[in-house]
């Protein structure tokens, strides 16, 4: 997805300046939007896995 499409109307450094910088930019918020779903998931896994282990800790206490 390109946000500053290669129109002639846009002075040539502008065009070479803001290129790379935005093309970088969207690279680096893609990133690290990827690695905050990735920690929030496995937060979620750790968290569900500890839920988990307590109610299977639970019932076997529950059982005589």
């Amino acid at each position: 997805m390109d946000l500053a499409p290669n129109t002639t109307q846009q002075p040539a450094k502008f065009h070479l300046l803001h290129v790379p910088f935005s093309k970088t930019y969207l690279a680096c918020a893609q990133q690290t939007f990827i690695t905050g779903q990735v920690y929030f998931f496995f937060q979620l896994g750790k968290l569900a896995n500890r839920s988990l282990s307590n109610l299977r800790h639970l019932k076997k206490k529950k059982v005589p």
